[in-house]
């Protein structure tokens, strides 16, 4: 349209008088979004391998085709969309919000599965619960209250840490030289995953960055860390989950770590179903390639909906720690002299306080593991284990831009300390491995303090599993070599109890070297005057809990194996209900 002459003139004359100048356009907002590919397995399927022993190669063999990758890729850039990061699960986008709406409401090819994100709105809140100096615990007196022989230091292990906001990366130096930590080069890495790992946020979430890395540093001090840094938005999160999935299954990654959560019904609110899988599937693709995930269970008692802003009184349990392949973290209370108790801190004016987060999921399974352990369960219960939590006793860290030293706590102090200290425990085999999911295994070990004092706003610590502080708190020097000794995903039911590795000469033996089918031959070896009452063998097996009555001649591989090593596993049940384990590998 041509303006005519006279307005011109007016125009130029107002700008030359300064009486009028032009509105500024703003600046349209920047959205992402991960496409996850066509031909992925279903969620279903992803969460049951990642309850079976990990495969990283058996993942890596269910993933979709390169092409489809290769076609969202083209056409991202073919919309002038940046292309954030891709691999052969997904592929994450991001642009002017009008851009990429245009590009993913219209004509997506079918290479696309669905759509995450599409939104800037803010996915997951911190459950850092910073303090003043009370009475700070350091790295050294929290890994000896928890039993962490001296010699295990997470050498060979990386712990991935999930950061939904930036932070100043000299706060990790100032407390490794107060608590005499040497951080070598390259023991640090961090990983962009569309997010500016130096940029703060604004609502001083470096603190939950800082107490993640400084945690997880205190409690294995030579692990190396993987700092992921993705928006907090459901693209972003699922994107940054994508990312340690794909560095799981690269070997990259054997623990992971996240204090960033919502109360179930929140997240549900702002999350799709498109989101809700996602989220789902990268997280038993990061525990079915080997990893093992642990999750804050939330700081707000039993209430996890709650805030001191906004008070609520409907239980509520937070996800991800509610998700059944990830090992929720409770919280508790240390003071000196007395038996350690679950944390729990009085609200004021209708909000009913902080505490260690717990109670009945109302959306996840009850998975198999926790059969029995709450009469009338019938979902997922919050949390599994427990340690420190409290501010008043946290670990004394750094960050320097809100005052430098505190106590801090919350179960974001909790979750990256059970992180570390498994990282130590790994190390402490000279392996470099992870465990995959440890749940299983969790729930028959007695490798546990039991915590019977305290409450979390509605449910009490009581003798055995409670809803405020799981099983428990750890004794590293039991629990670890039970850890390494069970198979990962193999849980048993009844009276068992499990043998540790190293076998004894009193068990059997599996011997398996190749094979072209799904059915795996074996050889099963007895030692002289042994009894043993039932047998099982597989890729993935059922624990002592289904038995055939002699020793088997076949042992099943997961469906659809990929070519190369596969490890099977023998159980014998004996007589005294003890089980056997026995493993070997197969091409």
């Amino acid at each position: 349209m041509a303006f005519p002459r006279c307005a011109l003139a007016l125009v130029g004359a107002l700008l030359a008088t300064g009486a009028w100048t032009p509105p500024v356009q703003a600046e349209e907002a920047q959205l992402s979004a991960v496409l996850t590919l066509a031909d992925r397995p279903t969620t279903a399927q992803l969460h049951r391998l990642a309850s079976q022993h990990p495969s990283s190669a058996h993942v890596t063999a269910l993933a979709p085709k390169r092409s489809h990758r290769d076609a969202v890729v083209a056409f991202a850039r073919g919309k002038h969309l940046d292309v954030v990061r891709a691999d052969d699960w997904s592929v994450t986008v991001s642009g002017p919000a009008s851009v990429l709406r245009d590009a993913l409401t219209t004509g997506l090819p079918p290479d696309v599965a669905s759509v995450v994100g599409l939104d800037n709105r803010r996915l997951h809140r911190a459950h850092a619960s910073p303090d003043g100096l009370a009475n700070p615990q350091t790295a050294a007196s929290l890994r000896a209250h928890y039993d962490v022989p001296a010699s295990w230091r997470g050498n060979g292990i990386t712990v991935g840490v999930l950061n939904l906001a930036g932070w100043n990366k000299g706060d990790l130096q100032q407390f490794a030289d107060h608590e005499g930590i040497a951080v070598r080069p390259g023991q640090i890495t961090t990983i962009p995953v569309g997010a500016d790992p130096t940029k703060l946020d604004g609502f001083g979430d470096e603190y939950e960055v800082a107490l993640d890395a400084e945690a997880v540093l205190g409690s294995a001090p030579e692990a190396a860390q993987r700092l992921y840094f993705a928006p907090n938005t459901s693209a972003g999160v699922v994107s940054g989950f994508e990312q340690m999935a794909a560095d799981a299954a690269a070997g990259l990654v054997q623990v992971v770590t996240t204090s960033w959560g919502s109360c179930e019904r929140d997240f549900d609110e702002t999350a799709t179903d498109s989101d809700r899988a996602a989220y789902a599937s990268a997280l038993d693709r990061i525990v079915a390639a080997g990893a093992t995930v642990f999750a804050a269970s939330g700081d707000a008692g039993a209430f996890d909906c709650g805030t001191p802003e906004v008070p609520d009184d409907e239980a509520q349990v937070d996800f991800p720690a509610s998700y059944g392949n990830v090992v929720a973290v409770g919280g508790t209370t240390l003071k000196a002299g007395l038996p350690e108790s679950s944390w729990s801190e009085p609200g004021f004016a209708g909000y009913l306080g902080d505490g260690s987060g717990g109670g009945q999921s109302v959306e996840q399974p009850l998975p198999g593991y926790q059969d029995g352990i709450v009469a009338g369960a019938t979902r997922r219960l919050v949390p599994d284990v427990a340690s420190d939590a409290d501010p008043q006793s946290g670990l004394g860290i750094y960050v320097r831009t809100q005052g430098g030293w505190s106590s801090a706590g919350g179960t974001s102090l909790a979750s990256p300390t059970w992180a570390g200290m498994l990282a130590s425990a790994l190390s402490s085999q000279g392996g470099r491995s992870g465990r995959g999911n440890i749940l299983p295994a969790l729930y028959t070990s007695d490798g546990f303090t039991d915590v019977v004092d305290g409450h979390n706003g509605l449910f009490s610590a009581r003798p055995g599993y409670d809803l405020v502080t799981g099983l428990g708190v750890p004794q590293w020097s039991r629990l670890g070599p039970a850890l390494l000794a069970s198979s990962p995903g193999a849980s048993a039911t009844g009276p068992t109890s499990f043998v540790r590795r190293p076998p004894r000469s009193a068990d059997p033996s599996i011997r398996a070297l190749y094979t072209r089918a799904v059915d795996a031959p074996i050889r099963v070896t007895l030692p002289k005057g042994s009894s043993y009452t039932g047998f099982s063998a597989g890729e993935r097996v059922p624990g002592c809990a289904l038995q055939q009555a002699t020793p088997p001649t076949t042992a099943a591989l997961l469906p659809h194996p990929s070519q190369g090593e596969h490890q099977l596993v023998l159980t014998a049940l004996d007589p005294a209900l003890v089980c056997h384990q026995a493993v070997a590998n197969v091409v």
